[in-house]
This record gives structure tokens, C-alpha cells and sequence, in this order.
């Protein structure tokens, strides 16, 4: 038989039923003729591509230097994705890590296309998100600020819960990852927490935090490669950066100078 052979047949078997079937039969037909059509149905989520579209709305020039929109598309997407999840909650330590990851990458940015841009940019990516980029930012810095003035012994306690932490948005932040999806963007606050409070940033260390939260270790360790993978790609770019800006002065000098001789040979022939 071939494969649809049994479907045709049941298609014909219908038909042949239809014009002596019962009022019951037909209504039944009708509904499952109606059920087949395609239906028009609109996704109320937002998806990534209209996330970038908004982005790309509000920063359209000048461009975003080539080497810096794959990282830049690759935070937008993975921030997207996050936060349109029914079970993220936004907090201080996801608000740091959407900063910290943003800062790494852009921190000479303007000196290569022009003062503000890292600022319009930061603004566009997080009004995209439908967040405030001005409260991101607070947030962020007070989380830095608290981890700057707390003990390593301290940030364990206010995660464990058994202190209250003197940053409000850090104890409500540690509650919150204990409640709702953890995920990639606080895994980086997290370790921003641990980097500026002193404790080093190792393997074991992420373990001991994410029990202290309740998390399950293999999760935000899994995050912990991630980070480490990007932290050293950030590095090479800066390294790679600051390479460029050398010979681009190197080369302003060569022309600077060639230009002085060229003036001064002119000089020296009208004498």
C-alpha cells in the first residue's frame, strides 16, 4: 500500500458517508475541517530579531565598528532570551552582570569612534531589553559599591540568608536567584561580587558560593568556564586594540615627521 493510500481512502470513505450521514455525522466533519485550517496566531513575546531591529532604531550611526557587533549581537540575544523567560526576575547582581559584560568589551570604544558613543550604545541595548538603562546602571554600581566595602565571610552569610546585607538590592538580589531562573548575565555578576570583594575567582570558590545560594554547582560552574573563555577573549581584543592605536601613532609621527622634512627642504630652497 502506498503511504497515503489509507488516508485517501478515509478521504473517500467520508465523502461516501457525507451526502447519507446523520445531522451529528456532518457537524463533526465540519469541525474537523475547521480545526485543520491554518490559524493566524500572533507570538505576544517578543522575539530576538525585533529586539535587534529596536537596538539598530535607536543607534544607527555611526555603525558599530565590525570587530565589536558580534559581541555586542551576542549579549543583546543572550540578555533577550533571559529576560523574556516567564521565570526571570530582574535584580541588582543580573544588573551588574549585564554592565560588567558591556564594560569589558567597550571600554576603549569612544577613543577609537568618538566620546559618547559607549553611552548610546549602553542606552539603545538596554532600552531594547525594555529596561531602564539609567536603574541598570544604579544597580549595578551599588552592587559594586557593596561588594567593595563587605567581607568575603559577610557576602556568604547574606547569601546563605543568616545576615542581613547592608545593600538592600544585595539581599533582595540573593533572595531572588533562590526563587527564580538563574541564569548566565547573574552568573557574571556573581563573579564580579567575588572578584571586587577579594575572593578569588576559582573553581572551588564558585562552588562553595553557588551552595551558599542554593544553586546547583554544576550550573554556574558550567557558567564559570564560559566566563573565563570570554574574560581571556576580551583581554586578546584590548591587547589587539592597544596594538592598533600604537602603530596608528607610529604611523601619524612618520607622517608628521615626513611633512616637517618635506616643509623644511622647501625652506631651504627658497634661501
Amino acid at each position: 500500500m502506498l503511504p497515503n493510500s489509507r488516508s485517501t481512502s478515509a478521504s473517500a470513505f467520508v465523502g461516501l458517508r457525507g451526502s447519507r450521514s446523520s445531522p451529528s455525522t456532518t457537524s463533526r466533519s465540519t469541525r474537523y475541517v475547521s480545526a485543520s485550517q491554518p490559524l493566524d496566531l500572533k507570538n505576544p513575546v517578543k522575539d530576538v530579531s525585533s529586539t535587534l531591529d529596536d537596538f539598530y532604531a535607536t543607534y544607527s550611526q555611526p555603525p558599530v565598528l565590525p570587530m565589536y557587533r558580534p559581541y555586542l549581537v551576542d549579549l543583546i540575544s543572550q540578555a533577550h532570551l533571559i529576560s523574556v523567560d516567564s521565570r526571570f526576575k530582574y535584580d541588582a547582581i543580573f544588573a551588574w552582570g549585564l554592565w560588567d559584560s558591556f564594560g569589558g568589551m567597550m571600554t576603549n570604544y569612544d577613543q577609537l569612534v568618538g566620546a559618547g558613543n559607549t553611552d548610546k550604545i549602553w542606552n539603545a541595548m538596554v532600552s531594547a531589553l525594555g529596561m531602564d538603562p539609567s536603574k541598570v546602571k544604579s544597580d549595578a554600581e551599588a552592587m559594586i559599591a557593596y561588594a567593595k566595602g563587605v567581607s568575603p565571610a559577610d557576602v556568604l552569610k547574606h547569601m546563605e540568608g543568616t545576615a542581613e546585607a547592608s545593600e538592600m538590592r544585595a539581599s533582595e538580589a540573593f533572595a531572588n536567584i533562590k526563587s527564580s531562573l538563574y541564569n548566565s548575565v547573574s552568573s557574571a555578576g556573581l563573579f564580579g561580587i567575588m572578584d571586587v570583594a577579594g575572593v578569588e575567582v576559582t573553581k572551588a570558590n564558585v562552588e562553595e558560593w553557588a551552595k551558599a545560594l542554593t544553586l546547583t554547582p554544576s550550573k554556574v560552574l558550567s557558567d564559570f568556564e564560559t566566563w573565563k573563555l570570554r574574560q581571556a577573549k576580551l583581554q586578546q581584543a584590548q591587547e589587539m586594540l592597544r596594538e592598533v592605536q600604537i602603530r596608528e601613532k607610529k604611523a601619524l609621527a612618520e607622517k608628521l615627521e615626513a611633512k616637517a622634512k618635506a616643509l623644511a627642504a622647501t625652506a631651504a630652497a627658497k634661501k
